[in-house]
């Protein structure tokens, strides 16, 4: 079985690849883009569209691992969610008190 690199990622090319035709219009601009990639990364066009395809699938949906490791991170969710609270409510005090001092410049160069 043949394998393509895609930064430390292997894609395997085996017959469900091949078997599929599929098309597809895209922006010049996107289309020089792809060539470009495909270029730098030593692949045709449609090993690095399939290549960026199937890691973007597969990183879409992170597995139940990869949701343990960020919960032990950041915490259980509700200690994100109050800290979140907690920044919020510190963005409109400030906000308030930004209001406030402005006040206190309008109405000092108006007197």
């Amino acid at each position: 079985m043949l394998s393509i690199p895609f930064v430390g990622y292997f894609l395997p090319m085996n017959e469900d690849l091949r078997a599929t035709e599929f098309k597809v219009r895209v922006s010049q601009d996107l289309r020089r883009q792809i060539e470009h990639a495909a270029k730098a990364n030593g692949r045709t066009m449609n090993a690095e569209i399939v290549a960026r395809l199937t890691w973007a699938f597969e990183h879409d949906n992170p597995s139940p691992d990869v949701a343990a490791k960020v919960l032990r991170v950041t915490g259980s969710g509700d200690v994100v969610e109050q800290r979140l609270a907690a920044l919020e409510a510190q963005v409109r005090e400030l906000t308030e008190m930004h209001a406030t001092h402005m006040d206190w410049h309008l109405a000092r160069d108006e007197s």
